[in-house]
């Protein structure tokens, strides 16, 4: 009787390990996940917002902001009687989510936004870009 006691109380225990083993492998994956990842989905939608509030703002002038204007005429009228704004929050268009000022440049039709993303330096593979020409703008 005493070995079967035992002999349950192993299995018991082994039953038990094999468990918690599970649970760890689906828990600790995502505790250890980068929070890079969190941060290019947040930048990402950061940037689509943008983006969308620049097609409102070139919906309602006719152009996208120049590059003198920036994203600033999103939230301050750069002077134009058929601005509609504000397009956006002021905090919006001050910096990407790893503190970096975006990049903006429009002509010809078209405009490029871009983060510097996680190295916080332009010009690198780890870029963010938003590119919206007035024929993209005119599908959406």
């Amino acid at each position: 009787m005493t070995e079967d006691r035992s002999s349950r109380r192993h299995v018991l225990i082994a039953i038990l390990l094999i468990g918690g083993l599970a649970l760890l492998a689906f828990v600790l994956p995502g505790a250890f996940r980068p929070k890079v990842s969190r941060k290019l989905y947040e930048a990402r939608a950061d940037m689509a917002h943008l983006a969308n509030a620049i097609e409102g703002y070139r919906a309602d002038c006719g152009a996208f902001p120049g590059n003198g204007e920036g994203l600033r005429a999103l939230i301050v009228n750069p002077g134009l009687d058929s601005w509609q704004g504000p397009y956006v929050d002021k905090t919006a268009v001050a910096h990407d989510v790893w503190g970096t000022p975006y990049e903006y440049q429009s002509g010809k039709g078209e405009m490029r936004l871009v983060s510097a993303g996680p190295d916080k330096e332009m010009s690198t593979n780890d870029d963010i870009v938003e590119f919206i020409s007035i024929e993209q703008a005119h599908e959406r």
